[in-house]
C-alpha cells in the first residue's frame, strides 16, 4: 500500500456522478495530503504530559485528526459544488428575468415588470394569450395554434420535419408539435397553377380548411381539412360580424379597455398579495428606510429588498389611479376610494393586503359592471350578443386563507364591505367554523355542503348565503 494512502478517507459515490473521475483523483491527492499535514501537525502540537509511558496514544490521536481533515476535503468539494449550482441557478434567473425586461411590451410597463420578477410565466401568458408554452430539447417553445406554427423564445431550437400525404397535398410537419410548417400541391398542374390555398381559413364550424384557387375551381376540387385532407363537402363561410354604430362600437372598444385593464391590475394585485404574505416587500420602519437609503444613494441599488422596494411603490401608484378610473360612476366608487387610501397609508404587510383584497374584489366587480354593459347595449339596440362574450372576473369571490392569517386578514376588513363581497371559507371545517364565527351579521359568503365543499349553481357560480 502506497503510504499517503493511508492518510486519505474514501471519497462518497455520489462524488465521481457529479465532478467527474478525473476530479475525484485529484481530491484524493488533495486528502491525502491533508491527512497527512494535519496528522503530523496534531501529533506536534499535543502536550506530551498524560503519562502513557507510550507514544501509541498520541499517535492515535494525531491519526484520528488527520483522518478527519482528509474527509473535510470531500465535504468542502460538496459544498462548494451545491453553491456552484445556485449560482449557476441564479445566473440562469438573472438572463431570463433581463429577456423578459427588455421585451418591447414591458419596458414602460410597472405592472409588467413586476410580473416579470413574480410571476415570469403569468407574464408569457398574458402577453400571449393564443398561444401555448411548452419545453422542448431544454427551449422555450411558443405554440401558436391560429397559424398551427412553433418558434422558441429564446433562440430558434432545430426543427424536425416529417413529409405527410393528404392526397392531392403534401405537408411538412414539426414533429414534437404537430405545427404544419409547410404545405403544397403534391403534382404539379399546368401552368404551374395551385388548386389550393396554402392559407388556410376557419369554417362556420371552426374547421381549419383549404380553399380551392380560381384555377382549382375550375377543375371542380372541394375544399379540404387542413389537418386530415380530407374532402369537405359542406363548407360554410364564417359569419361576417354586424357593424356596429360608431356610437355604440366607441362605448363598447371603452367597456372592453377596461375589462383588460382590470383583468391585468388583478392579476398583478394577486402576485403583490403573494409578495406581501412571504415577507418580500420590505414594509416596516427599518426596511422601508433602509431601501429607501439604498435607493437614494445607489448603494446595494440591485439588492431584492430595494427592487422589491421600488417596484412596491410604481406598483401602488398604478393601482390606485387604474382603481379610481375603473370605479367611477359606480355604486362602489366611494369603497374603493377608501380602499385606495387606506393602501397609501398601510404600514404593515397585514393592513396592505386587508386593503389590497378590498380593491382586488372592487375591480372585479368593474369587469362585471362592464360585461354588463356590453350585452345591455346590444341588446336595446337589437343587436345580438358578442360571439366571443367579455371576459368574467378572475376574483368574483375573496378567498381566506386558513388558520391565523385568515384571522388576521378578517378582523381587518370592514364590515360594509363583507356584507358586499362573497367570502370563500377556508378549506378546513375547524377553519371554516372559526372564520364563520367571526363574520358579522348580514355577511355574505360561499354556502358548503357538510363536508365543507362549496355549492356550485347550475351556471358554475357559487351559491351564496347571508349570515343571520
Amino acid at each position: 500500500m502506497d503510504l499517503m494512502e493511508l492518510f486519505a478517507s474514501t471519497p462518497p459515490e455520489y462524488l465521481t456522478g457529479l465532478l467527474g473521475q478525473d476530479k475525484v483523483d485529484a481530491l484524493k491527492q488533495k486528502s491525502s495530503t491533508a491527512g497527512l499535514l494535519n496528522t503530523v501537525l496534531s501529533y506536534a502540537a499535543q502536550p506530551k504530559t498524560q503519562g502513557y509511558g507510550s507514544p501509541l496514544p498520541y499517535l492515535a490521536n494525531a491519526f484520528l485528526a488527520g483522518r478527519k481533515a482528509s474527509g473535510d476535503v470531500y465535504d468542502q468539494a460538496t459544498e462548494d459544488y451545491s453553491t456552484q449550482q445556485k449560482l449557476n441557478t441564479l445566473k440562469a434567473n438573472e438572463e431570463s428575468l433581463k429577456t423578459l425586461l427588455a421585451m418591447p411590451e414591458v419596458i414602460n410597463n410597472p405592472t409588467y415588470q413586476m410580473l416579470a420578477r413574480t410571476n415570469p410565466a403569468k407574464l408569457i401568458e398574458m402577453l400571449n394569450p393564443q398561444r401555448t408554452t411548452t419545453t422542448i430539447d431544454n427551449q422555450l417553445v411558443e405554440y401558436d395554434p391560429a397559424s398551427r406554427t412553433a418558434k422558441s423564445l429564446f433562440g430558434q431550437p432545430k426543427v424536425d420535419l416529417e413529409k405527410m400525404d393528404l392526397g392531392n397535398k403534401t405537408i411538412m410537419i414539426d414533429k414534437r408539435t404537430g405545427a404544419i410548417v409547410q404545405s403544397y400541391n403534391k403534382g404539379v398542374e399546368p401552368k404551374n397553377q395551385e388548386l389550393w390555398s396554402n392559407t388556410p381559413v376557419t369554417d362556420e364550424k371552426g374547421r381549419s380548411i383549404y380553399l380551392p384557387t380560381a384555377y382549382g375551381s375550375m377543375n371542380g376540387k372541394k375544399p379540404i381539412d387542413a389537418a386530415t385532407g380530407a374532402v369537405i363537402t359542406d363548407y360554410a363561410p364564417t359569419r361576417t360580424k354586424p357593424v356596429l354604430p360608431p356610437s355604440i362600437q366607441k362605448a363598447e372598444d371603452a367597456d372592453y379597455e377596461s375589462i383588460t385593464s382590470a383583468n391585468t391590475l388583478v392579476d398583478a394585485t394577486n402576485s403583490m398579495i403573494s409578495s406581501l404574505a412571504k415577507g418580500n416587500i420590505p414594509m416596516s420602519v427599518l426596511g422601508r428606510a433602509g431601501a429607501a437609503t439604498s435607493s437614494f444613494t445607489g448603494l446595494g441599488a440591485d439588492s431584492p429588498e430595494v427592487i422589491a422596494y421600488k417596484d412596491y411603490g410604481r406598483f401602488k401608484n398604478k393601482l390606485v389611479t387604474e382603481s379610481l378610473r375603473l370605479n367611477k360612476g359606480t355604486q362602489t366608487e366611494n369603497d374603493a376610494f377608501r380602499a385606495a387610501k387606506d393602501f397609501e397609508s398601510a404600514s404593515s404587510p397585514q393592513d396592505a393586503i386587508a386593503a389590497l383584497t378590498q380593491l382586488n374584489w372592487y375591480n372585479s366587480q368593474a369587469i362585471e359592471n362592464a360585461s354588463k354593459n356590453v350585452l345591455r347595449r346590444r341588446k336595446n339596440s337589437g343587436l345580438p350578443a358578442p360571439e366571443v362574450m367579455p371576459e368574467k372576473p378572475k376574483s368574483q369571490v375573496v378567498e381566506i386563507p386558513n388558520g391565523i392569517e385568515g384571522v388576521t386578514l378578517l378582523t381587518r376588513l370592514p364590515e360594509t364591505f363583507l356584507k358586499k363581497a362573497a367570502i370563500k371559507l377556508p378549506e378546513t371545517i375547524n377553519d371554516q367554523k372559526l372564520i364563520y364565527d367571526k363574520l358579522p351579521k348580514g355577511a355574505r359568503y360561499v354556502d358548503v355542503d357538510a363536508s365543507g365543499q362549496p355549492i356550485m349553481n347550475a351556471d358554475g357560480s357559487f351559491r351564496i348565503a347571508v349570515k343571520q
